[in-house]
């Protein structure tokens, strides 16, 4: 999957607090600190902020409920990260656009269950998005029959898609590759290939090794890797080359 750094925002007064802090949130993405107000707004204002890590009481000032409101605007993923913050105040947090809450101070295994939680939010934005872009439609078995393709594509497994002729499978695998992000994207119209030519571009082969194979290729799965590839028309395959793919 083609991964973008995420850019990460920390709001901070206390320097040693916003150094440990960003420390621990280096290796998720490029991290900028403000320690206050000011230098926040500024920040939320002139960088592509994804997520926002925000301590609320900024110099004893409850400060931070204005910046939320400001990340909630800009559509940022807004984390409160507090130590003594009463419960009226978050109820209010909430209100104004944060999403998670992180107990001070936090480590590893506690930021990764709210980054997780952020990166899931994060896929349906971007899948909601490719949806509104690709598909106009008030079906509610649809939209289910949409989600249920996102969370496939998230799976790792082969994926196995059915239908008639013109129900829109070359759509679906399209549809996945743009939810991955990938750039390796190749499709194969198996009804076109024997079983020696189709192994032959599933893994590759050397110079002479069948007819025809008049130099060394690559074969599809490996120019594939880490990306998708599409058997169309698998269905035309001989049993003898659908157990040949199996076993890949």
């Amino acid at each position: 999957m083609n991964k973008q750094k995420i850019k990460i925002l920390i709001v901070e007064d206390d320097l040693l607090t916003a150094q440990l802090n960003k420390r621990l949130l280096a290796s998720f993405g490029n991290v900028v600190v403000a320690n206050d107000v000011r230098e926040a707004h500024d920040l939320l204002k002139a960088h592509d902020i994804d997520v926002a890590f925000f301590d609320l009481n900024l110099s004893g000032e409850l400060d931070g409920l204005r910046l939320l409101k400001l990340a909630n605007h800009l559509n940022i993923y807004s984390i409160v990260v507090s130590g003594e913050t009463a419960k009226e105040t978050l109820e209010e947090a909430f209100i104004n656009g944060a999403k998670d809450f992180l107990n001070k101070p936090f480590n590893n295994k506690k930021l990764e269950v709210v980054w997780s939680r952020f990166e899931n939010h994060r896929k349906d934005i971007e899948f909601e998005n490719i949806i509104n872009q690709s598909f106009i439609t008030k079906s509610q078995s649809l939209s289910e029959e949409l989600y249920q393709i996102k969370n496939l594509s998230f799976s790792n497994k082969p994926i196995f898609v059915h239908g008639e002729t013109g129900t829109g499978k070359r759509v679906v695998a399209h549809l996945i590759r743009d939810i991955l992000k990938v750039e390796n994207f190749i499709e194969i119209n198996c009804s076109q290939y024997s079983d020696e030519l189709f192994v032959g571009e599933l893994f590759g082969h050397t110079d002479n090794a069948f007819t025809g194979a008049k130099k060394e290729k690559k074969g599809l799965l490996e120019l594939a890797d880490g990306g998708v590839i599409f058997l169309d028309e698998i269905h035309s395959l001989s049993s003898k080359s659908q157990k040949t793919l199996l076993k890949a």
